[in-house]
């Protein structure tokens, strides 16, 4: 898990109008530094940018069908990235996040209908 900042925004509005407004998203755009290219991360079935590596899906755990508009997850179905929009206590580093907050597959496994607020409690006291 890494936390890379609480307003992304802050770092990737280029400054342009309409669809190149946000960094890297469509080759016609100018390139924005320095954002890293090829690989990318996103969240669960949001599709990558024009300058991802395709020959990244199905790497490792990966279980992207770019066909059937799944990206950025494991068999689990669980993604990539998370975004959580208040301070939490993520799970330290190689520690599972269903581990650390076993509410958390019940949220992913009814794709966000319950448990929303998994991310608020745990009943580790170890995991951060």
């Amino acid at each position: 898990m890494i936390v890379l900042w609480q307003n992304s925004h802050l770092y990737t509005e280029t400054g342009a109008a309409g669809s190149c407004s946000h960094f890297n998203t469509l080759e016609e755009c100018e390139r924005f530094e320095p954002v890293p290219f090829s690989r990318e991360i996103h969240f669960a079935d949001y599709p990558p940018t024009d300058w991802f590596d395709t020959t990244q899906f199905g790497r490792f755990d990966d279980t992207s069908d770019p066909a059937s508009g799944r990206y950025f997850k494991n068999k689990n179905n669980l993604g990539w990235a998370l975004k959580i929009n208040t301070n939490w206590c993520h799970p330290r580093e190689y520690s599972d996040v269903v581990w650390a907050y076993p509410a958390y597959e019940q949220w992913v496994e009814n794709t966000g209908e319950n448990a929303n607020n998994w991310f608020k409690a745990s009943t580790r006291t170890r995991h951060y």
